[in-house]
């Protein structure tokens, strides 16, 4: 059983920022050949991307813990991203072919027309689940490269090395100190990705493994709780468990080789399958 609403809701505060002592993403571009104009647009950078995505998990993630991450543009074709990594250092590639939107002001998101909140009921318990825009305009018509960006840093961080067995069984076991401790969390075939609940039909999380056009996504509870258990993560920003708020009363706050799959708005379509990467 769920619970599940998509409010319009007001957009408030700035972009996250990491506290003192909070986890910090070191990104290290490799020097490489991006899309040039046609098929990506908004005219913005790889680099900007990456540190407006690396920001999020930073105010999300509070654990005293340096995190190293290289990234490049993929000339082979592929899905629209992937990774691998330790939890602690990895490697994220983006194929330079798809129709990307580069937003050129990753720390707004003025191009999409509906903010967009949704909640699951997992065990009992009400938990946010899906966050982020829909209705991109303009360039924001393409895949979102920020978002693929959030996905592929969240695979980073959670391929701890006990997550791979955590997934054998089908979930993800939600463990003290962390928030919410035994919750389970559905993984998708058993490896790699968070799943929806059965009969969701909302704003799926940023640890899916499909993404539309014209969507932004950012990081909800249930995509937390997933890359904390995976990679280790025991501090985490303890504002975002509380209550479930009644419908009407929410209010949107500027709050990851495996790959990250193109999906047009057919959903029951894919143009490609995710690629699971080793640890």
């Amino acid at each position: 059983m769920r619970r599940a609403a998509v409010l319009v809701l007001a957009v408030v505060g700035s972009w996250p920022v990491a506290p003192a002592g909070a986890l910090s993403i070191q990104g290290q571009f490799l020097a490489s050949p991006g899309p040039d104009g046609d098929p990506a647009h908004g005219g913005g950078t790889i680099e900007a991307a990456f540190a407006a995505a690396a920001r999020h998990w930073e105010a999300a993630i509070l654990d005293d813990v340096t995190v190293t991450i290289t990234y490049f543009w993929d000339a082979n074709p592929g899905p629209l991203g992937y990774s691998f990594g330790d939890g602690r250092t990895g490697t994220i590639g983006i194929p330079n072919m798809h129709d990307l939107f580069l937003d050129a002001t990753p720390d707004g998101n003025e191009e999409y027309t509906t903010p967009a909140l949704a909640h699951a009921t997992l065990g009992g318990t009400p938990l946010n689940y899906g966050v982020g825009f829909t209705g991109g305009s303009g360039a924001a018509t393409g895949f979102d490269l920020f978002t693929i960006l959030l996905h592929e840093i969240g695979h980073v961080l959670g391929s701890g090395p006990n997550a791979f067995a955590d997934y054998a069984d089908g979930d993800v076991d939600v463990t003290a100190p962390r928030p919410l401790a035994g919750l389970s969390l559905p993984v998708v075939g058993g490896c790699c990705h968070l799943a929806t609940p059965a009969g969701y039909s909302d704003l799926e999380p940023v640890m899916f493994p499909f993404i539309d056009p014209s969507e932004r996504r950012w990081i909800s509870d249930a995509d937390l709780l997933f890359v904390a258990q995976g990679g280790g993560w025991e501090q985490l920003d303890p504002s975002r468990f509380a209550a479930v708020p009644e419908a009407g009363t929410l209010t949107l706050v500027g709050l990851g080789a495996i790959g990250l799959s193109s999906r047009r708005t057919v959903r029951s379509k894919p143009e490609s399958s995710a690629a699971p990467a080793g640890p």
